[in-house]
């Protein structure tokens, strides 16, 4: 088969929106999804073309994804952070695997957030496999029960993976950065986010909080443009001749998108080796810049999108709300809460760069992201960091013994799993272990220790 690379921001454009002349490709990376996640190898939302199947299930899970489900969620991923600091805090002395923590974080979000389900995944970082429930959701037209496994394993594999590299990867960048964490502190400080000599006891952060930490947003897209998890991006396929800006590209050809070239290249970005948060001051940053300036009217007409890390389109990832929330606050309250110095075995900024590998599409450190988690000065407050860990937060659930999460009696509505009437029923009775091809595998995020909670890690896939 011949292929065509594309990274010219209007001719990306151009591939995205013209769905039934390049058609999502099913083979390659994509086919390796579908074994992954479906015994046969059927394809799911994310690897499907645009189909009546891809229709009802995108259909189906939309609502979940609102404002107000994903505000209504916004306390479950606090708690979930102040369960990993707790721990951290437990272990300041000891090399952590980073990437690794940050995934159990968004595994637990989204078990939270999207099932009503804690895994228990930062409560104790020794337990190598989350068991996950197939009876989460009851309510929209039902899936047969092999695809339903399929649809369960996208979310949670394009969920976790994707956001827990992304928050890794941003405190990364900006910790072997200096000059931007220190505006990032000082962005945290003046919200009441973290100690300060005014207030030695940081207020707990808000859902609204995320709009006000602007410096440090610019931070996380500077480096999910410098670091994008989904590095390969898309590739597409042509049904028929396509044209394809002043060039013609024949059937059968593969177009692929690949969006570490899109957003590094010299073409599209000034300085694009260079971490720059302050260029995401620019409101227009994320636009091309218009062929013909003459033509060029308003705010964002004429022009398209250089940066997509979700997409666009119909095709756009259903939950980058969810994803957005969950990396900007876990980045606040992490890094309001710790220094993070990378360990001597990962060679500093160059040898972590030199280890980024991809695994089934997602851009991660191979190896790990090991480093020292140092607590910052945060005088009284550690016993407060535990209790809610341990308790919740007040009008949030409490999770069980089995792991499933139970409303406050004062606050009997307070279950903040996603609404989504239309989502294909999940109310299934689950009996057994996983399906092989969903079970979680072992690995270390920590060296092992006598009654620590910290020790195995979330799976690590290899192509």
């Amino acid at each position: 088969m011949h292929a065509v690379v594309v990274t010219d921001p209007y001719l990306v454009s151009e591939v995205l929106s013209k769905e039934t002349e390049i058609e999502k490709s099913i083979e390659g990376v994509y086919s390796k999804f579908n074994v992954l996640l479906h015994a046969e190898g059927k394809p799911n939302i994310f690897t499907s073309h645009t189909n009546d199947y891809w229709k009802l299930v995108r259909k189906g899970v939309a609502p979940a994804f609102s404002s107000k489900n994903i505000r209504k969620g916004f306390g479950h991923v606090v708690q979930v952070n102040h369960q990993l600091i707790s721990i951290l805090d437990d272990s300041s002395s000891a090399e952590i695997n980073l990437d690794n923590a940050t995934l159990r974080v968004t595994l637990d979000v989204i078990g939270r957030v999207g099932f009503g389900k804690d895994f228990g995944a930062t409560r104790d970082l020794s337990s190598g496999k989350a068991n996950l429930a197939f009876d989460m959701m009851e309510a929209g037209q039902p899936l047969p029960d092999d695809r339903i496994a399929a649809e369960i394993g996208v979310f949670f594999t394009g969920g976790f993976e994707t956001t827990g590299h992304t928050i890794a990867w941003t405190l990364f960048m900006i910790s072997v950065h200096p000059e931007v964490e220190a505006r990032v502190l000082a962005e945290l400080r003046a919200l009441q986010l973290m100690p300060s000599a005014k207030r030695p006891q940081p207020r707990a952060m808000e859902y609204d909080d995320m709009a006000r930490l602007t410096y440090t947003s610019n931070a996380i897209k500077e480096a999910m443009r410098m670091l994008p998890v989904l590095a390969d991006g898309t590739n597409r396929t042509t049904t028929a001749d396509t044209r394809l800006g002043p060039y013609t590209i024949p059937k059968g050809t593969m177009v692929w998108v690949p969006l570490m070239g899109l957003f590094n290249s010299p073409r599209n970005w000034a300085d694009p080796d260079k971490y720059m948060p302050d260029r995401w001051e620019d409101p227009l940053a994320e636009y091309a810049l218009p062929r013909d300036a003459d033509a060029y009217e308003g705010e964002g007409q004429g022009r398209v999108k250089r940066f997509l890390p979700f997409s666009l389109g119909t095709r756009d990832c259903v939950g980058q709300s969810l994803a957005r929330m969950n990396t900007t606050t876990t980045v606040a309250m992490l890094l309001a809460r710790f220094k993070f110095q990378l360990a001597d075995k990962m060679g500093g900024k160059e040898g972590v760069l030199k280890s980024q590998s991809v695994a089934l599409s997602t851009l991660q450190p191979e190896g790990g992201l090991w480093a020292h988690c140092i607590p910052r000065s945060l005088k009284g407050s550690q016993t407060g960091v535990h209790q809610m860990a341990a308790n919740g937060l007040p009008g949030m659930p409490r999770p069980s013994s089995s792991g499933q999460l139970e409303p406050l009696p004062e606050h009997p509505d307070a279950s903040c799993t996603l609404d989504a009437p239309h989502l294909p029923s999940m109310n299934r009775q689950r009996s057994g272990a996983l399906p092989a091809h969903l079970a979680l595998a072992k690995g270390d995020i920590l060296p092992a220790k006598p009654g620590s909670k910290l020790g195995r890690s979330l799976p690590s896939r290899r192509d």
